[in-house]
């Protein structure tokens, strides 16, 4: 699913109210994120204004599930960030979904 469709399916809201922080450094540095090269980032990372919401988005495509490692890490590389934090996981489809289901971390978005 193309990113402008998942925002507005998942948030009812549309791509153009949200701020991909991957192409955006200047407003990670506002928000508090202090990234280096070696910081793994999260395939996608989108901000709401509105609400101050951060979405940290994983593909399984390219990295396994959001699991509980994977939530320390991504909430130790933004410790300074105030911002509500929600963690997805996203799949190319169900049948994928159902390879992974049980590894998936406690709240996360699916």
């Amino acid at each position: 699913m193309e990113i402008g469709r998942f925002v507005f399916r998942f948030s009812n809201l549309s791509y153009g109210r949200y701020i991909d922080l991957v192409k955006n450094l200047e407003k990670l540095k506002e928000l508090g994120f202090e990234i280096t090269l070696h910081d793994k980032m999260p395939d996608v990372v989108l901000y709401r204004e509105d609400k101050d919401w951060i979405y940290f988005v994983e593909s399984v495509t390219s990295v396994d599930p959001m699991d509980p490692k994977r939530i320390l890490e991504i909430t130790e590389m933004t410790k300074d960030v105030t911002t509500g934090k929600i963690f997805v996981t996203a799949f190319l489809d169900f049948k994928t979904y159902k390879k992974v289901a049980n590894e998936r971390a406690w709240k996360t978005e699916v």
